[in-house]
């Protein structure tokens, strides 16, 4: 393999350190937090090796994310002192495109959720984080049980191509990718304080 090959093969891992060093983690965040971005599988791949998320498909063997999580707000939600970010404990209460995805966080920021006026939707590497290694809830998610079952997949901020998203399904552990159109659950996150 010639100096070139070689250069091109680690493309993808250049690709998400620089992404990871100019993304930003605002405040105590210690994942990429800035707007969606058009991820390939590789970087994705790349992404879920280096950060040791579990996902039943790419990295069955990983330890996952160690979290500490922390229910706050009367319960309204979960704050993780490990990633510093806190999260919609329930989320929203019906699937929904990504475009209505974003309306229901424009609403969620209208009428203060919980005292705050920025959630978002997480980054891919933000909602890998909070899949457990097996499963924890009694419906069998890979989802610590402070969160509401009932969001099974959640929308993320980034995505594959223009007419398609990333999601996390806990009910199997893993990232996928999806069209906008399909209906799919939101959990909100913001930087903690």
């Amino acid at each position: 393999m010639n100096l070139r090959q070689t250069a091109i093969l680690k493309l993808p891992v250049l690709v998400y350190a620089a992404a990871m060093l100019l993304g930003g983690c605002e405040h105590k965040s210690v994942f990429r937090s800035g707007p969606g971005e058009s991820l390939t599988e590789e970087a994705v791949r790349i992404m879920i090796e280096t950060r040791g998320f579990f996902d039943s498909i790419q990295n069955k063997a990983a330890a996952g994310f160690a979290n500490d999580f922390e229910t706050q707000n009367e319960e309204l939600v979960v704050l993780d002192r490990a990633s510093g970010l806190l999260w919609q404990r329930s989320g929203s209460p019906a699937a929904m495109n990504l475009p209505n995805a974003r309306n229901y966080i424009a609403q969620l920021n209208e009428s203060r959720y919980a005292g705050y006026r920025d959630w978002r939707l997480p980054t891919l590497e933000e909602a890998m984080s909070l899949v457990e290694t097996s499963p924890r809830q009694a419906n069998a998610q890979h989802l610590d049980p402070r969160f509401d079952p009932k969001q099974r997949w959640i929308w993320t901020a980034d995505f594959f191509s223009p007419t398609e998203a990333w999601v996390v399904s806990f009910d199997g552990g893993k990232c996928l990718i999806s069209t906008v159109n399909r209906k799919i659950y939101v959990r909100a996150v913001r930087a903690g304080e």
